[in-house]
């Protein structure tokens, strides 16, 4: 039923927090496990534990047992198995969580592989284990220390991770969610590098009426599903970031390719929640609920706790807390919203600048009386993109966020959140034979514009230079922007296709609107502080539209958010978050249910 929109919707009618077909099932089987076997390895080593799995099927558990061994090899697992070693986590979800290291497994693997990869779509547990670094001392490149990689036949995986103790291995990422995997990642305790992100988070194979898609395309055509286990769970975890003072904060969380996350009841530390957007190859994260976590940090923090740079979500009773004498310093702001495609962060993107002339936005296209009036701005499919003013730039070198046009008499500041576009040599090269970003302010005769850095990528940057000629666009609603959510379904990449048109069209984008509420910062000294989306910062993220912030001093969910997200809307009527705990988590959480903080 997944990715099946009709289908699905009649399967899940009712309560959002109500189990999937797929969670039933998986009980179900649960409740048989002792007609499973239960297969001990003599030893942790990866020779013994490969050997044991080789005699294991679906539904089987191996178990290994305490020791510690140096693996130099991935360990490749293609069955649906419980993979069980005997360490244990406590208070996983609080600041001071302790782990008793009693099956230990060294990473030693090359720097260019994984140490566990598992590629069943059979459901796979692994509890239970502690990793450590060994003797190599370069980090590792793969994507994912722990490799979930099933889910690529048109049905999600569906996998467990908890009770495992993670201490500083060096490794780029802790775990990779490759094609399509659902499940969750449980009372964990994972003590995190200054370089390190724990999660990459892809949904590639995300299936559309049946069929597997690429690049995130299938999870853009289908609903958001909030309040229902169509998501994976990060939940009831302690993650410590210890970094030194000034270090770059690198995320928890990163994510594409239409990935849907949930991250709650955590205690984290130095680790923002992030994802990113469409403006490479793929299609950027699609979904995310973030609630009931507590986000500490105890170095200089310029930046917001949660930053979007696409899809929709649900932001909620989140704590901020921080170190004696340290700021969080962006105040009012739980979540930053960011639209790289339309400041020129990226170049030469398959999708375009989204500046007003890209074919996949909803872009003026026809205009009343008055084109500056908004009211009477319009799309219409089909027209080309309006040309609200143009010219050339008459003294600029090499002008990084200024263009001059001398011949030009403006209002001050009447092009705020409308585009200019560089059609100039320099950028012919690139698909759209020109760059645009939006615009600032404006004086009588120049026009400051938002000015992308490449990245250090070696992306072209946007420059305004003596005789590049100009014009000046407006884009409505970006693709896939924070906000956007349910698209036509499009297919491939350099060229995308819209299955609708068979062309490079207009993707409809549905509005999705992201909701903050009772989100808080608690400082050390001072009053408790209310955080919501921040300002603002592009043209297309309008408070009231695609984001709303509904404040603080709600005992249950306020109202707002399940009346937009109905089943219309959202494939099933919201009803409030999902079942807590997960209903693949055994036992009771470790962690008691933090306490909603009040303004004082």
């Amino acid at each position: 039923m997944y990715g099946h929109p009709a289908s699905a919707r009649r399967a899940t009618a009712g309560r959002g927090r109500k189990l999937s077909a797929l969670l039933v099932a998986l009980l179900f089987a649960a409740s048989g496990a002792a007609q499973a076997k239960i297969i001990t390895a003599l030893t942790p080593s990866l020779f013994d534990v490969t050997k044991a799995i080789g005699s294991a099927v679906d539904g089987d558990t191996v178990i290994i047992p305490a020791g510690t061994a140096t693996w130099t090899a991935k360990l490749a697992i293609t069955k649906g198995i419980t993979l069980k070693g005997q360490t244990t986590v406590a208070g996983a979800g609080t600041s001071s969580p302790t782990a008793t290291d009693l099956t230990i497994i060294e990473d030693d693997t090359p720097a260019t592989g994984p140490i566990i990869r598992i590629t069943s779509n059979a459901f796979f547990k692994m509890v239970g284990l502690t990793f450590v670094p060994g003797r190599r001392t370069t980090i590792g490149l793969a994507e994912g220390a722990i490799q979930l990689a099933g889910g690529a036949n048109g049905v999600p995986a569906t996998a467990q991770i908890e009770q495992c103790h993670f201490n500083k291995i060096l490794q780029t990422r802790l775990v990779l969610l490759g094609k399509w995997t659902y499940g969750v990642f449980d009372n964990n305790f994972a003590e995190l590098t200054s370089t390190q992100n724990a999660f990459l988070i892809r949904m590639s194979a995300y299936a559309y009426n049946g069929v597997p898609q690429t690049l995130g395309h299938g999870a853009f055509a289908d609903y958001p599903w909030y309040g229902t286990d169509k998501f994976f769970f990060i939940e009831t975890n302690t993650f410590l970031r210890n970094s030194p003072s000034g270090a770059m904060i690198r995320g928890l969380t990163d994510g594409d390719n239409g990935c849907r996350f949930v991250v709650r009841y955590n205690y984290i530390r130095n680790a923002p929640i992030f994802d990113h957007g469409t403006e490479g190859a793929t299609r950027g994260g699609r979904a995310f609920e973030v609630y009931n976590n507590t986000c500490n940090f105890t170095v200089p923090r310029n930046g917001p706790a949660v930053g979007w740079r696409s899809g929709t979500s649900l932001i909620h009773d989140n704590l901020v807390t921080v170190a004696s004498g340290i700021s969080y310093g962006t105040s009012g702001i739980i979540c930053g919203l960011s639209e790289y495609r339309e400041a020129a962060f990226h170049p030469g993107t398959p999708w375009g600048e989204a500046d007003g002339t890209s074919v996949w936005d909803k872009n003026v296209t026809n205009c009343g009386a008055n084109p500056l009036d908004k009211s009477q701005q319009t799309f219409v499919k089909g027209n080309a993109p309006y040309v609200f003013d143009s010219g050339k730039d008459d003294s600029s070198v090499n002008s990084a966020g200024v263009m001059h046009d001398s011949t030009k008499h403006w209002a001050t500041n009447q092009w705020v959140g409308y585009s200019i576009t560089n059609y100039g040599s320099a950028y012919q090269r690139l698909p759209t034979h020109s760059i645009g970003s939006f615009i600032i302010s404006n004086t009588n005769n120049t026009i400051t514009y938002k000015f992308g850095s490449s990245g250090g990528r070696g992306d072209q940057p946007f420059y305004f230079n003596n005789g590049d000629p100009y014009k000046i666009h407006r884009v409505i609603l970006m693709m896939d922007q924070v906000g956007a959510g349910k698209s036509d379904l499009l297919k491939g990449n350099k060229p995308s296709i819209n299955t609708t048109t068979n062309t490079a069209s207009y993707a409809h984008s549905a509005l999705e609107p992201c909701y903050s509420w009772n989100n808080t910062y608690h400082p050390l000294n001072g009053s408790d502080q209310v955080l919501g989306f921040d300002p603002a910062r592009y043209p297309t993220n309008i408070a009231g539209f695609n984001y709303f912030n509904l404040g603080n001093g709600f005992a249950t969910p306020p109202p707002d958010p399940a009346n937009f997200y109905t089943a219309t809307v959202n494939g099933t009527a919201y009803r409030g978050p999902f079942t807590y705990p997960h209903p693949l988590v055994s036992g009771v959480p470790s962690a008691h249910e933090p306490a909603r903080r009040q303004l004082k």
